[in-house]
């Protein structure tokens, strides 16, 4: 079942490699200032990479080791349910192309908080989550403690955030494709 209700400890979900250029170490600090707001929250990191064991060492320097939870890669057959297990996507990428992450999360109903990179502004819009402006801990924080702090604009975007993913769909994909192709031959 989709997650529509924030509930406590607020899960927090990013899954990507763990590389520098992921930028995870802002996402660890933004936990560090959620948790000084009041919020309780948890952030849950999917995936391999070079930085882990840097980013454990972080989190335990801010006493967040029971706070930050590494799960390594996850395979496809049970990804869903653990976009389900959460409440809210975060994305802190120097650089992506279009974020196959971002769209499974969003089909799963997470909104997202993410950093402005390519391919967001095609995902990302007040009805579907917060593109922060600054790549700052701070930001990062303000903007979940934004969708925390109002259950009845992140229930809507829950919805609006599945509703978006399915523009994404393999059938919507082909049937664009299907339209375009119709009307270049008539051309």
């Amino acid at each position: 079942a989709l997650q529509q209700k924030i509930t406590y400890p607020l899960q927090l979900l990013t899954v990507c490699r763990l590389i520098s250029r992921k930028r995870i170490h802002l996402l660890i600090e933004a936990l560090e200032k959620i948790q000084q707001n009041g919020i309780d929250a948890e952030l849950n990191i999917v995936g391999e990479g070079n930085l882990q064991n840097e980013l454990a060492s972080l989190a335990e320097r801010l006493n967040l080791s029971e706070k930050v939870r590494f799960h390594g890669l996850v395979d496809y057959q049970t990804i869903a349910s653990v976009y389900q297990q959460n409440h809210i996507f975060v994305m802190t990428s120097e650089h992506e192309g279009m974020s196959n992450a971002m769209l499974e999360a969003m089909a799963c109903g997470l909104p997202i908080v993410t950093t402005p990179c390519e391919g967001v502004e095609e995902l990302i819009d007040a009805a579907t989550g917060i593109v922060i402006s600054e790549n700052d801990p701070e930001a990062i924080a303000g903007a979940v403690c934004q969708l925390a702090q109002q259950p009845q604009a992140y229930e809507k975007m829950t919805l609006s955030a599945r509703q978006k993913a399915t523009e994404f769909s393999w059938v919507s994909t082909e049937s664009q494709y299907l339209d375009q192709y119709r009307k270049e031959l008539t051309l």
